[in-house]
């Protein structure tokens, strides 16, 4: 991928402190816009929003990783552990995890 379309989900997509991982996520989408020129960076987004062209016409959400997104991070593990199971189970999907703060990258398949 030359430029990633990357999706950080949430429950919400405006940031509401009664919904921590909405406030994360637009942090850290701040964040990127400053420091990763090279990637398209948006949330927080359902996760509707971040696969579904359609879900973000309907919600008017003007983003170029809305309803486009080649990489999805999920707020912490339970969200990711039953996104995971969900697209290897329902959709033949062969995924891959990242390990964050290992001395080297690790991938899990």
């Amino acid at each position: 991928m030359t430029r990633p379309k990357v999706a950080l989900l949430s429950a919400a997509e405006v940031p509401s402190e009664r919904i921590p991982s909405s406030v994360e996520a637009a942090a850290l989408a701040a964040w990127a816009k400053l420091y990763l020129a090279e990637a398209d960076v948006d949330g927080p987004l359902a996760f509707d929003l971040a696969v579904s062209p359609e879900a973000a016409r309907l919600k008017s959400v003007q983003s170029p990783v809305a309803g486009q997104a080649e990489i999805i991070v999920v707020p912490e593990i339970v969200a990711g552990n039953a996104l995971f199971k969900m697209m290897v189970q329902f959709m033949g999907a062969c995924p891959g995890g990242v390990v964050i703060g290992a001395n080297v990258s690790i991938l899990l398949t």
